[in-house]
């Protein structure tokens, strides 16, 4: 079985039983949050969880610990996507789109850490605005790559 991403089958909403009836109302994330949950699926769960694990355990060491730390759990988790990914999706058709797969899976990961990670882990090269619009604009042109079986 694999564990890549692969794009959801497109399905309809459900008509309202009777006439009149409300359509389920929406609690619905914002757009930030929802192309940030986008982002997240292409990256392997194992990895997110120790990315956030790891990151909260840095951030309780003193500086410059802290620092390093958390850079190495970075360094980590960005070398462990790619190598996860191509390990888990060995049993999948030959046809399938895995280098594809894996770099975009990669790229998300360090799109999703900056959106997540903020200040803390890159200093000055975090912008809370460009942190909200990063996801909505890989989103935007990872719709481009194709990601079906």
């Amino acid at each position: 079985m694999s564990r890549l991403y692969y794009e959801p089958a497109f399905r309809a909403a459900p008509a309202p039983k009777a006439l009149g009836e409300p359509v389920a109302a929406a609690n619905k994330p914002g757009p930030a949050a929802e192309f940030l949950q986008k982002v997240s699926q292409l990256i392997p769960t194992e990895v997110l969880a120790v990315f956030l694990a790891g990151f909260g355990v840095a951030g309780t060491a003193a500086e410059p610990v802290r620092g390093y730390a958390m850079l190495s759990i970075f360094a980590a988790c960005l070398i462990a996507t790619p190598l996860y990914l191509f390990k888990a999706s060995a049993g999948d058709p030959p046809q399938a789109p895995r280098l594809t797969h894996i770099a975009l899976s990669t790229l998300a990961f360090v799109v999703w850490s900056y959106a997540i990670a903020g200040a803390p882990l890159f200093g000055t090269w975090y912008q809370p605005t460009f942190a909200a619009l990063l996801p909505m604009i890989f989103m935007l042109f990872a719709g481009l790559v194709p990601l079906n079986k």
